[in-house]
């Protein structure tokens, strides 16, 4: 096979940039050698978002194993903008020669055609429109000839470049085409509406294409993707700084706060041109495979849509409607969910039906699927995999997977109400050509439809995985998963078994920040349970000795995410969510009961609670044990399970609450507020802050300062408590004065009023000396910082917390006090949980002090990523 000439138009910046230079540095020389060099050219306006990142495969797969170099051409509309392209390929040490650069632009016919011109072989093999313009804001202030340019750019622009190209394709029968796209092109996009058009346009050209162009050879992929970090968001026609024209005032003000989210999700959520390079690599391999297969006369690939969305979430909820067998599925999970996690942001539903088929004529409808250990061995797959991909809210329905059971299985002919109705439906199922088939996608979105509440314009995506053959992983034989339930009956470990349904059955757990191994255990009890569900939730006693037990929800905020987690599942039931308040519950005594579902560190309470019910003359429960979820990436302090307690410790430094806006604060200086009971280690959190930069201002030093004779404070004090109060020096003697104070509402009222707003008035001189010293921080350290109120004075709160049998102990040893009188000290200070409620961030000291550390650098830089926001 002769080596292949590469074109590729808007290479100016951005992934066409970098896929040139990546293509000319190549250190295995696959684009160079022989008298062939790599020519780079860029295209009209250097567009950098869309589909780009599939590029990369023609490093990769164009002609494996050929010595010779194939010929890379880029296109750059000016060819004075080229000077990023000749700094890189110094700064990647590409070899003399390696690039070249020529004029082209897409607008422009005569420039379209005197590029194929120049191309010294006299033909392109493989053809990339990537060049493309942006365009945002209300479509009543864009001016008629800006989009109009757009439109030029971006639609007739690529038709141009087609028409100068496929013709000699045609006659050749042989060429590949790769058009940028954009999820701009899946789904409407606020203020993007001329763009999101231009990108809709091309979907319909492509598809038109991709009925044409087999017969003659030629094959055309459509790369869609998200947004990429690079110079696009400057380049935007009515981008920041753009002119808003005729906008009413309510719509100038949501395209503020849309451009706001636009400039956030560039930052946080964009990635960088050189990973975008990595992604779409299956696409194209397809494609190039496809090569090979023809000149074996085998069929090849016609035609495919390669969703190349990187880290950006396009859809805030999904459907994922799994068709593949059991045991071909069972291994795939990782790279399936890798694949939907790109897609979907925050709630994906998982619909279980191997075996259906959306390739017909006839419109598939959801039947029933036998509950058996295989499927829980895949149901604990998914839940075990989606640990992963935390931003996901993973939910597997179970209208549709019956158990053994001689009760007949209800009707699956109604529409099933989600909490967040899906706004795109994925699937496994793949088309033999590997692409986005219309008529596919529409009988997969009219089943979703007829299962489910969708949104009313649904988007559909077939998913491609890597599946990669060589891994033991995707080996059907191999099960990564070993969740075969046990139970106190005999029961066979075959993985085709036949769960056995029960009518009533319970199941327990404190179910905070509904985590993924809570969800599988009440994924099996509702899956078991085929008229009532009842749950037990701990609450008060049972919470006591739970670590960092101030960071649970409220009891009413973990029924409220419990109910619409239970429902969304299996609508049929019967739910009875109750507190549960010792470790026996309803549980011991419900008659009706059957069926207790534990998992393997619960097993023995099961035991115990069967124990209760026989003392109580009721017959034991069947134990339906789970196996434990694992969690591979716990830190040290963390439990080598998925649980809460991980979960909660991870919250520990992050910001639980916005902070309100002060406009009445200055603004050259944020100010952090810093409290704690006493014995709480929050001194020493003081410190590592002090380290990182932030000025320390400590209101115990103040204090002195205020009591001190030529002090603030102190002659008002001596009025109002007495001389009595001094040391022989005149000093005031504040271990008198507090016994004087101490258990007296009344007299400790009187003393706060007086040393309260002096204490606050210093502080407000050390914060603006702070600002003139250049500090940008500053850190009030006080353990009455909310009692005061002084609250007032700080942009956020921060609360170090330990338990308090460990704030005891740490008083007892630092002060020398009984434990009695550490209590009694600890009783009257706010306690942990006032002061969480009312805190911004929270910290712990209770591990060792390098895990202190490393919670206050990670609240250190997220506070720097917040200030830098503002």
């Amino acid at each position: 096979m002769e080596p292949k000439v590469v074109l590729i138009t808007g290479c100016s910046s951005g992934i066409g940039l970098h896929l040139a230079l990546r293509l000319a540095a190549d250190p295995s020389g696959s684009f160079k050698g022989g008298k062939t060099s790599v020519e780079v050219g860029v295209g009209a306006s250097g567009f950098t978002e869309g589909g780009k990142g599939s590029f990369v495969s023609c490093r990769e797969a164009l002609i494996p194993g050929n010595p010779s170099s194939p010929s890379v051409y880029a296109t750059l509309r000016d060819l004075e903008s080229q000077g990023p392209l000749w700094e890189g390929a110094r700064a990647r040490g590409c070899p003399p020669g390696s690039l070249k650069t020529l004029q082209l632009d897409v607008t422009d016919s005569h420039s379209v055609a005197a590029a194929r011109d120049h191309v010294t072989e006299g033909r392109v093999d493989i053809l990339v429109c990537n060049a493309g313009r942006g365009l945002l804001g209300p479509l009543e202030a864009h001016e008629v000839d800006t989009v109009g340019s757009v439109l030029d750019v971006n639609v007739a622009g690529t038709v141009r470049t087609l028409q100068a190209f496929l013709p000699d394709m045609k006659r050749r029968r042989s060429g590949r085409v790769l058009v940028t796209g954009s999820v701009g092109g899946l789904m409407g996009l606020p203020f993007n509406a001329v763009y999101c058009a231009s990108k809709f346009a091309l979907e319909g050209l492509c598809e038109s294409l991709a009925v044409l162009l087999p017969p003659f050879g030629v094959h055309i992929s459509l790369i869609e993707c998200g947004p990429v970090r690079t110079a696009f968001q400057e380049k935007l026609e009515g981008g920041p700084g753009g002119i808003l024209g005729s906008a009413d005032l309510e719509t100038r003000a949501l395209f503020s706060r849309y451009q706001r989210h636009c400039e956030r999700l560039f930052r946080e959520a964009a990635q960088d041109p050189e990973d975008v390079v990595e992604v779409g690599g299956s696409g194209v391999r397809r494609s190039l495979e496809a090569d090979a297969k023809c000149h074996r006369g085998e069929p090849s690939v016609t035609w495919a849509v390669v969703v190349a969305l990187v880290s950006m979430s396009a859809f805030r909820s999904g459907l994922l409607v799994l068709t593949s067998p059991l045991a071909a599925l069972t291994p795939r999970l990782a790279p399936i969910l890798t694949s939907a996690a790109r897609l979907v942001e925050q709630t994906l539903y998982v619909h279980l039906q191997p075996g259906l088929s959306l390739g017909g004529p006839a419109q598939p409808h959801s039947s029933h699927v036998q509950a058996t250990v295989e499927v829980i061995n895949l149901i604990t797959g998914l839940y075990a995999g989606a640990d992963a991909y935390r931003h996901l809210d993973i939910r597997i329905l179970l209208t549709n997977i019956r158990t053994k059971n001689p009760t007949p299985p209800p009707s699956l002919g109604s529409v099933q109400n989600l909490a967040h109705p899906p706004e795109v439906v994925l699937t496994d199922f793949q088309t033999l050509d590997g692409g986005q088939y219309n008529p596919v996608k529409q009988q997969l979105e009219r089943y979703a439809t007829s299962c489910y509440s969708c949104c009313p314009q649904l988007v559909s995506v077939l998913l491609y995985p890597e599946y990669d053959p060589g891994d033991a992983s995707t080996d059907p034989s191999v099960a990564p998963y070993s969740a075969v339930p046990c139970s106190t009956s005999p029961m066979p470990r075959s993985p085709k078994h036949s769960l056995q349904g029960y009518n009533h059955v319970a199941v327990g757990g404190t179910f905070d920040h509904l985590h993924n191994a809570h969800k599988l255990l009440l994924t099996v009890a509702c899956l078991l349970a085929q008229k009532r569900l009842m749950v037990g939730v701990a609450d008060k006693d049972l919470l006591e000795n739970k670590v960092l037990r101030e960071l649970l929800q409220p009891y009413t905020d973990r029924v409220k995410h419990l109910s619409e987690f239970l429902v969304d599942m299996k609508p049929s039931l019967v739910f009875d969510i109750v507190p549960l308040l010792d470790s026996y519950g309803p549980a011991g005594t419900d008659p009706s009961l059957e069926c207790l579902v534990v998992s393997e560190e619960t097993y023995r309470g099961g035991l115990a609670v069967n124990c209760r019910r026989l003392e109580n003359g009721l017959k034991e429960l069947a134990l339906h044990q789970i196996l434990l979820l694992k969690n591979p990436d716990h830190r040290e302090n963390e439990e080598d399970k998925v649980s809460s307690s991980s979960f909660r410790q991870r919250l520990l430094g992050t910001l639980l609450q916005p902070p309100n806006k002060r406009p009445d604060l200055p603004s050259n200086v944020y100010v952090v507020g810093l409290t704690g009971v006493s014995g709480s280690g929050k001194s020493s959190v003081a410190l590592l802050l002090k380290a990182l930069g932030a000025k320390v201002i400590d209101s115990d030093q103040l204090g002195h300062l205020a009591y001190a004779p030529d002090g603030p404070a102190y002659q008002t004090v001596i009025e109002a408590f007495g001389t009595d109060i001094l040391h022989e020096d005149g000093t005031i003697n504040r271990k008198i004065l507090s016994s004087r104070v101490f258990g007296n509402k009344k007299q400790l009222k009187k003393l706060t009023d007086i040393i309260w707003p002096v204490i606050a008035k210093i502080c407000q001189e050390e914060i603006n000396k702070a600002a003139t010293e250049g500090k940008t921080i500053c850190v009030i350290d006080a353990a009455l910082l909310l009692e005061a109120g002084w609250n007032n004075m700080v942009h956020e709160v921060w609360t170090v917390i330990v338990p308090e049998t460990e704030a005891i102990r740490r008083i007892m040893e630092r002060d020398g006090l009984s434990k009695a009188d550490a209590q009694g000290r600890l009783q009257n200070q706010m306690n942990n949980q006032h002061r969480v409620d009312q805190s911004n961030v929270v910290l712990s000291t209770i591990w060792e002090p390098h895990i202190t550390q490393t919670q206050v650098e990670k609240a250190w830089t997220l506070l720097q990523e917040r200030i830098k926001r503002q």
